[in-house]
């Protein structure tokens, strides 16, 4: 294959690319297909960097498949740690939590989980927001105990003693005060 010549001008340039098969555009090297993997728009911004440089240097389509699996692969690892780690952080959480509320555990999370879903406490999608919000270093900021119980205390001050009440006991209570 023909090297491109030192100082060639843009005319020379596109009239190599095309010899060489090479993109004429960075607009058009094409995502490959990958098992497992579905390009979102949130990939976007990261393609469209990475075929800027890959034409930038002449790189091939082959080269980009090559370059964007290897991305792919990545991202997938990453967000396999994070489930890992959401899932540890989160049983840490519940340990926690178990062993601050004992037998009582069951009764606090029913009113954390009512406090979330307040439209009073949290209007609109602000309880949502906060269910999936992380802290700095990637934490799920809903399960942090610390949260935890700080929303609980919102519930308990708001539902008072009742709010606590679990499943079986609410049905009995609520059979009881339809009589």
């Amino acid at each position: 294959k023909r090297a491109l010549p030192d100082g060639a001008d843009e005319t020379a340039v596109a009239e190599w690319r095309k010899e060489m098969g090479l993109p004429e555009k960075p607009e058009a090297y094409q995502p490959p297909a990958i098992a497992g993997h579905e390009w979102s728009d949130s990939d976007k911004p990261a393609m469209t960097a990475l075929f800027q440089r890959l034409h930038k240097v002449h790189a091939n389509q082959a080269v980009a498949d090559e370059v964007l699996s290897f991305y792919a692969e990545a991202k997938s690892l990453a967000a396999e740690a994070q489930l890992q780690a959401d899932q540890t952080f989160k049983q840490e959480a519940e340990d926690a939590l178990r062993t601050e509320y004992g037998n009582a555990y069951r009764g606090h999370m029913n009113v954390y989980h009512r406090v979330l879903k307040d439209q009073e406490i949290f209007p609109g999608e602000a309880g949502a927001l906060l269910a999936g919000a992380r802290t700095a270093d990637g934490r799920r900021l809903h399960n942090h105990p610390d949260i935890s119980k700080a929303l609980i205390a919102i519930g308990l001050n708001k539902y008072g003693a009742g709010g606590m009440v679990t499943g079986s006991e609410a049905k009995v209570m609520a059979d009881e005060e339809s009589v």
